[in-house]
Order: C-alpha cells, then sequence, then structure tokens
C-alpha cells in the first residue's frame, strides 16, 4: 500500500494504492494564484523576474509551478533536460525570499524543451504561514540573444495531486516576459595619438614606448574584444612589456592596458608607420598611432682632418688639430656633443716626449679642436693618437711632424731678420 499525505490548513487528501481516492472534505482548493512580473536584460547579464502571490493566501501544502518560456535558446542556463526521480536537474535559478517555511526543487519535464517545473512545499515541521512572499526567477540572457526580442513567461499554478485524478483543477495562468535590450555599446580609445622614437642607430634598439587600450564605453555597456594589433612597419614592434594579455583579450567597460612596443631601425633613414587595434567596438574613438623613428648611422671612429704641420720643443704645434667623429657613412656625426676625445703621443722618436697642454676636449657637433698641446723633446716622426675615453669608437692617428729645437727656430727668424 502506498500512503500520500499533503497536509493544509483547511484540507487532507489521503490516496491508497487500491485506487481509490477520498477527500475527507468536499471542499476542493487549486492552488493559489501565482503573479509572474516582467523585465528586461541586455546581452550576457541576469534578469531577475518577481513571482509573487496575488492576495498572498496558502492554500496547499504543496503545489506546482510550471513556467512556458516562449524562446529559451535567448537564456543561456536554460538547458532541458529530463527529470530523474525527484532528482532536480539543471533549471534555470529560483530565489526563495520567503520567511524560510517554504522550500522549493525545481525539474524540467521529460519531453518538453520549453517548460520549467518548481514545486513549492510547506516544511513540515513549521507551522503553514497565513502569508508568503514567492521568490524571484533569475534567468541569464544568452550572450547571442536577439536584440529587440520579448520572450513570454507564462506561469501556471496547478495542485500537487495526481494528475490522473482530476480531483483539483489548476490555478489560474498569468504572463510576463524578458525584453532583450540592446546594451550601450562598448568604445574602443587608444592613446597617444602619436610616438616619437627619435634618432635611434641603426642596428641598435630603441627604448619602449607605450599605447593604452581602452573600454571607454558607457557603464553597463559591452565587453570589448580586442582581436589584433597590427604595424604596418616591421622596424616598430611590440613587446612584451605591459599588462595587456595575449592577443586576442578583453577588456570591460571602464577597463585600460598598456601594451609596448619598440623601434630597431635597419637603415639610415626616417620610418613612419601606423599601429591598428583591431576589435568589436560598437564605437571608436580611437584605433591608430602614428609611429615616427628616425635610423641614424652609427658614431664609429676619430679621424685627424687637420695634423700638426711641425713643432718646437717645449712650444707650440703649428698647422692645427682637429679631430672629427664619423659614422658609418664616413660622414661627420655632427648629432655628437658629448664624446670626450683625449689625445696622447703613440709614436715617439726620442722615447722621452712628454705632451703638455689641454689633451682632452668634447667635441661639439661632431668636431673636437686642440690648440694648445706642446712636446717637450726634439725629433723627427712623432704621431699623435686621438682615443675617446668610453672606447666606443675606433681610435685615429695624425700624420708624422717633426719637433724642432726652439733655437734653431730662433736662428730661423734671426737669419730673416
Amino acid at each position: 500500500m502506498e500512503k500520500r499525505i499533503l497536509c493544509s490548513a483547511r484540507v487532507m487528501t489521503l490516496i491508497v494504492g487500491l485506487g481509490t481516492s477520498m477527500l475527507f472534505s468536499s471542499l476542493v482548493y487549486s492552488a493559489p494564484t501565482t503573479v509572474v512580473g516582467s523585465g528586461a536584460g541586455q546581452q550576457g547579464e541576469t534578469v531577475i523576474i518577481p513571482i509573487e502571490f496575488d492576495d498572498g493566501d496558502i492554500d496547499l501544502a504543496a503545489f506546482n509551478i510550471t513556467i512556458t518560456i516562449s524562446d529559451p535558446s535567448q537564456f543561456a542556463d536554460f538547458v532541458p533536460m529530463a527529470f530523474n526521480g525527484d532528482e532536480a536537474v539543471s533549471c534555470p535559478a529560483f530565489v526563495p525570499v520567503s520567511n524560510g517555511l517554504m522550500q522549493i526543487s525545481c525539474a524540467i519535464p521529460t519531453g518538453i524543451d520549453n517548460e520549467v517545473r518548481y514545486l513549492v512545499e510547506h516544511l513540515s515541521n513549521l507551522p503553514l504561514p497565513s502569508e508568503i512572499d514567492f521568490g524571484r526567477l533569475a534567468l541569464e540572457v544568452a550572450s547571442d540573444a536577439d536584440i529587440g526580442e520579448v520572450v513570454a513567461l507564462t506561469l501556471t499554478t496547478e495542485s500537487y495531486a495526481d494528475p490522473d485524478a482530476n480531483t483539483i483543477p489548476p490555478g489560474d495562468s498569468t504572463s510576463g516576459s524578458v525584453e532583450i535590450i540592446d546594451a550601450p555599446p562598448s568604445n574602443l580609445d587608444v592613446n597617444p595619438a602619436s610616438i616619437d622614437f627619435g634618432e635611434v642607430f641603426v642596428g641598435a634598439l630603441s627604448a619602449e614606448g607605450s599605447i593604452s587600450v581602452c573600454n571607454s564605453g558607457e557603464v553597463g555597456s559591452i565587453e570589448l574584444l580586442v582581436s589584433d594589433i597590427l604595424i604596418d612597419v616591421p622596424q616598430f614592434t611590440l613587446t612584451t612589456g605591459g599588462d595587456c594579455p595575449s592577443l586576442p583579450f578583453t577588456l570591460s567597460q571602464g577597463e585600460c592596458c598598456t601594451q609596448n612596443l619598440v623601434f630597431a631601425p635597419d637603415q639610415d633613414q626616417l620610418f613612419p608607420g601606423t599601429l591598428l587595434v583591431q576589435s568589436d567596438a560598437g564605437i571608436v574613438s580611437s584605433d591608430t598611432v602614428a609611429l615616427l623613428g628616425a635610423g641614424v648611422a652609427p658614431p664609429v671612429e676619430l679621424v685627424f682632418v687637420q695634423s700638426p704641420d711641425y713643432g718646437v720643443a717645449g712650444g707650440p704645434l703649428y698647422g692645427g688639430i682637429e679631430v672629427h667623429v664619423f659614422d658609418t657613412n664616413g660622414d661627420l656625426f655632427t648629432a655628437d656633443s658629448s664624446t670626450v676625445v683625449e689625445m696622447s703621443i703613440v709614436t715617439d722618436p726620442s722615447g722621452l716626449a712628454i705632451l703638455s697642454g689641454q689633451t682632452q676636449v668634447t667635441v661639439s657637433n661632431g668636431i673636437a679642436v686642440f690648440d694648445d698641446l706642446s712636446i717637450d723633446q726634439v725629433g723627427t716622426g712623432f704621431v699623435l693618437r686621438a682615443s675617446d675615453q668610453s672606447g666606443d669608437l675606433d681610435s685615429g692617428d695624425s700624420d708624422a711632424f717633426a719637433v724642432l729645437p726652439l733655437d734653431l727656430l730662433q736662428d730661423r727668424f734671426q737669419a730673416l731678420d
């Protein structure tokens, strides 16, 4: 014998396994009239639909609420599944907001792909409430839901009775809806508008530049997908610096990230380029950055363009001394005003000579002039060497010259008198 007892403040039904059904009261109660509300949501958003009793009365200790959804494909978590015994399967979430005297379970009827059924039961160890707030239905709108679609929700209440008995009629049906509304569009905003890397030696790498990529859409706007970042000139490349994730990546409303890049010229010329951020943005405030960099031939050597004609021991070196910084093309490297050139004697026919005067000069526009050097020994075949203190440049040597004795020079001038 199978026994099912449903308790109510006013009615009790006893079903006996012999097929006999008996009502202890001639008064038949329908399930309470329940009202489903309406709402609106954006793609990917959870919409909360209120469900409540219209009069607050509870006629039965247990009853069904069936919600028919006209287009379940518009919701991410509505997955039609068979109901297996008493096991609740995947259903749209229901959040009870009652006083704790009722419990709710969920099922999707077998073979019905657009209905969800909730069983509302009174907790047997607590008194049946006279009034109760029902709850809220939570439906997650699919990320690809159709904008403008209005999904009808039809709610029917019915008693929790043997459907074959036909002793208790179903309750009223009410209709609500969920409207799929268009979210504010994402807004791609890339800054700055331009980056100038300046002059960079051919074969060298510039310091990193940085761009910011932002979704500056209005509050509630949809997520922004950045699919690629393209640069049309290969001398500019993205680096792992910055905090943008690996491509592709997404940015929520108000979110920004930084992407770094560098310039590596391979020729002595100007390089203009453009960086383009590709995305699915509904609005594009800016998506390009103008890039500019100049490749310059690096300085490689020091060259004497003016060597001494001769010198006088302990006196001046005549004819002038001028050293230039040359680049890889053999041209004057005018961008250099910082290299310190140091002068020394590399060939000393006397073996004892000392070089005096200002032996260190900082170049100006690639040129260093030495105008007060002197050698204290006499000899033929002296050679000076110009070197940079950092050792980055190849040294240059002067032409050979002689240093004459002072009295010889004086005799020459006296003979002219």
